[in-house]
């Protein structure tokens, strides 16, 4: 039987948690990059195209398009930072926070739609599709990486 000096396994368990700790920060950096990347093209497909419906008159629809944007992104970055501390939770708080994520979540993305619907501020259909930018940014981008380089494309 080989027995490995405890010396070495100190350093292996160091190795194993140091390793872990790289994974986690590595983890978190590719979150932020993720949502630096698509809160950034939400925010400027929706202010070029909320500027360009000011510049055309519609001002209503322009405000309500960069209002829901901007619930969008909120909406993404409390999704994104809730998603790791779901790990190592058990099933039952796991289901429990996960719940109270997603009504807190539909609760903030209420709010521009009661605004605009109580209040007559915005237009409601340019805020709901602004609520969805951020979404629309991850779908547009993966089409135009489709479209440009078709023989990636596996079905």
């Amino acid at each position: 039987m080989n027995k490995v000096p405890l010396e070495n396994q100190t350093a292996s368990a160091w190795d194993e948690s140091h390793t872990a700790e790289q994974n986690a920060t590595g983890y978190r950096q590719s979150i932020r990059e993720t949502l630096k990347r698509y809160c950034s093209i939400a925010l400027i497909i929706a202010v070029v195209v909320g500027g360009a419906l000011i510049f055309l008159d519609q001002r209503l629809m322009g405000k309500g398009l960069i209002l829901g944007t901007l619930f969008s992104v909120i909406n993404f970055i409390l999704m994104a930072t809730a998603l790791p501390m779901r790990v190592g939770l058990g099933r039952k708080k796991d289901f429990f926070f996960s719940l109270g994520s997603i009504h807190l979540r539909f609760a903030l993305m209420a709010i521009p739609l009661v605004i605009s619907f109580k209040y007559g501020l915005y237009v409601i259909s340019a805020v709901a599709v602004g609520l969805f930018m951020v979404q629309i940014a991850i779908l547009g981008e993966q089409l135009w990486i489709r479209l440009r380089n078709p023989e990636r494309v596996k079905c």
